[in-house]
């Protein structure tokens, strides 16, 4: 795996490239989906409980990256994918998360707010669909991570610290649990600490993973000056294209918490890069 390191706000930022990955789908949503991407994995999971064998659903944001790589999984694997999703848009960008799903075919359902979980869950359980939760926060997500842990174990020694901003926490979970000795540090990007630390416990109750906070709270997808100017810097300065729903988050986060890290950063760049050219241009237009 390409390493790319950079000197920032003090520290030495080691850069884990998983956007440019050998994985169909990108970054972390290609770890996430990598059990599944072995057509025996995954006909044995559709056809476990008596799930219907052709339909995908899931559930979250507008702006999701695992809206758009589960919608291009499906259409890679001949399955119709169901999305629901709270908030409806007056524009769709070209070339947006939301844009990408409906071209592979994707069905998108927006529902009242706060509804779309149980809507996704009660027409799974209606029609026999194989649900995906939010931001493929599953079990079988932890394959991926096994890999990319043996390469940091093999790589990297105690000297480091481990970041990557989070939505459900999975990556993050999962990178903890295979690591041997290092510390992973996150943030939430999507919801608020309270909402990931419940969603690790649900998936690791004993994970050792930690949560550091930003300053000042960011609403998901929402445009601030200080994460587009933070990275506009880190992209400056590291020559590395980052992006400016997670990353933003990430690098304010870590400037905020510069006392809690160590000299040596390790960090996991995950992707995200359609999601960054829509926010980009909705930053250009102050939409």
């Amino acid at each position: 795996m390409r390493v790319d390191e950079f000197c920032l706000f003090g520290k030495n930022f080691y850069v884990l490239r998983d956007d440019i990955g050998e994985f169909l789908l990108n970054g972390n949503k290609g770890r996430k989906m990598h059990y599944l991407l072995n057509q025996n994995n995954l006909s044995k999971m559709l056809k476990a409980k008596n799930k219907n064998n052709k339909t995908i659903i899931s559930f979250g944001s507008n702006q999701s990256n695992a809206m758009a790589s589960l919608a291009r999984f499906c259409n890679l694997k001949n399955l119709d994918f169901i999305y629901i999703t709270n908030h409806s848009v007056k524009t769709i960008y070209e070339g947006s998360n939301l844009d990408l799903a409906i071209k592979y075919g994707a069905k998108i359902i927006y529902s009242h707010p706060q509804k779309s979980v149980d809507m996704a869950k009660d027409l799974a359980d209606k029609n026999g669909y194989f649900l995906i939760n939010e931001g493929v926060c599953e079990d079988f997500a932890r394959y991926g991570f096994l890999d990319l842990a043996n390469i940091i174990n093999d790589r990297f020694d105690g000297d480091f610290d481990v970041f990557l901003p989070s939505g459900t926490g999975t990556s993050a979970v999962f990178l903890q649990h295979y690591l041997k000795d290092l510390q992973v540090f996150t943030t939430p990007c999507y919801a608020d600490s309270e909402f990931l630390s419940k969603s690790i416990k649900a998936l690791d109750k004993h994970s050792k993973l930690k949560i550091l906070k930003t300053k000042n709270k960011f609403v998901f997808g929402g445009l601030y000056d200080e994460l587009y100017d933070m990275i506009m810097l880190v992209n400056k300065t590291s020559g590395i294209e980052f992006e400016l729903i997670y990353d933003s988050v990430g690098f304010v986060c870590i400037k905020d918490n510069l006392d809690k890290l160590k000299q040596n950063i390790i960090y996991i760049h995950q992707g995200g890069e359609i999601g960054h050219k829509s926010q980009l241009l909705r930053y250009h237009k102050g939409l």
